[in-house]
């Protein structure tokens, strides 16, 4: 009975430390002057704020490839040679891409909600365990040890919540330090290399000449056209001049030359249309690609690493409870 006397007045210092420690809730660096809880706060905080850049980065990439592919789709190129209405459109082509694009786009964005969720975990449980959970659990061992009436219940939830609390403290920080270390030392060149990739197919695909083209065929359209009028009016002097025969012979024999000339013109613009937009889809298709690779390492980092560490963790802290 003194010793469960003893043990309790020892808990119940403790409780009182714990209560007393001044842990804030709030924003990042709150901590920093409680020598271990405040590293350990900045370490958990400088990974998810570099993984919360990296993310944003990504996911602003993902929409910039998404809204190039939604111009793509929503345009189409209308000219009319001679008359001749012609429209080309590449929404049809880039339908799988846009659905490639929008999935990787969620998927990104629930990575960033859990990173935003484990960067507030952090302090959040900081002040959870160290004012509520740790005191509380401490209650319930000293009534435990003080009262017989309720002990068996007491003593279980007590030590079954101070397992519990310390084992889900330990588990975001854990994570953070062994996510940085595996992604400082093996993940960040393979990062920097798909990024890099990224960026280089954005400039590319900016500076496609789509639009262009259709510009430069609506101009020569227009001199052609007016080629034309002059060739017509041209035709009426001749007529009154020299008569309607030698006028419809010309006329026709110009007739011809300006279409051989439209179709060689509309071919060669046709091509590289095509061409531009077959571009568009292999630039398109290449960035899917590596943002699925870039995907793959924040799954890593953020998703498997701490939920295998939590699982090793458990297993660990029940072994040892045990042998206690």
């Amino acid at each position: 009975m003194k010793r469960n006397f003893l043990y309790a007045i020892i808990l119940g210092l403790l409780m009182v430390c714990l209560l007393i420690l001044p842990v804030k809730m709030g924003e990042e660096g709150a901590n920093r002057h409680i020598p271990i809880l405040g590293y350990v706060e900045d370490i958990s905080h400088s990974y998810y704020n570099e993984t919360l850049l990296k993310l944003s980065a990504t996911w602003a990439s993902v929409k910039f490839a998404s809204k190039m592919v939604a111009v793509f789709q929503r345009g189409e190129i209308s000219f009319t040679p001679f008359g001749m209405g012609v429209t080309i459109a590449p929404g049809e082509l880039l339908a799988a891409v846009s659905d490639n694009l929008e999935r990787v786009s969620s998927l990104l964005f629930s990575l960033i909600l859990v990173v935003l969720g484990e960067r507030l975990a952090v302090s959040v449980m900081t002040f959870l365990t160290f004012k509520v959970f740790l005191p509380f659990s401490l209650l319930l061992i000293i009534l435990s040890l003080l009262f017989n009436t309720f002990r068996i219940v007491t003593q279980k939830w007590g030590f079954l919540i101070l397992k519990t609390t310390l084992l889900l403290y330990c588990i975001l920080p854990a994570s953070a330090f062994l996510s940085a270390f595996v992604q400082s030392h093996y993940l960040d060149e393979t990062y920097q290399k798909e990024m890099d990739f990224v960026h280089s197919k954005q400039e590319q695909l900016e500076s496609l000449e789509i639009v262009s083209y259709s510009q430069k065929i609506s101009e020569q359209d227009e001199v052609l056209s007016q080629q034309k009028t002059s060739t017509d009016s041209s035709w009426v002097e001749q007529t009154l001049r020299e008569g309607k025969k030698i006028a419809e012979s010309t006329l026709e024999g110009m007739k011809k030359t300006i279409k051989q000339v439209s179709d060689m013109h509309f071919e060669e613009m046709r091509k590289q249309l095509l061409e531009e937009f077959n571009n568009a889809l292999s630039f398109l298709d290449a960035m899917v690609d590596r943002f699925m690779s870039i995907i793959t390492i924040f799954l890593l980092t953020n998703i498997a690493i701490p939920l295998v560490l939590f699982v090793v963790m458990m297993r660990m802290v029940n072994y040892f409870w045990q042998k206690i």
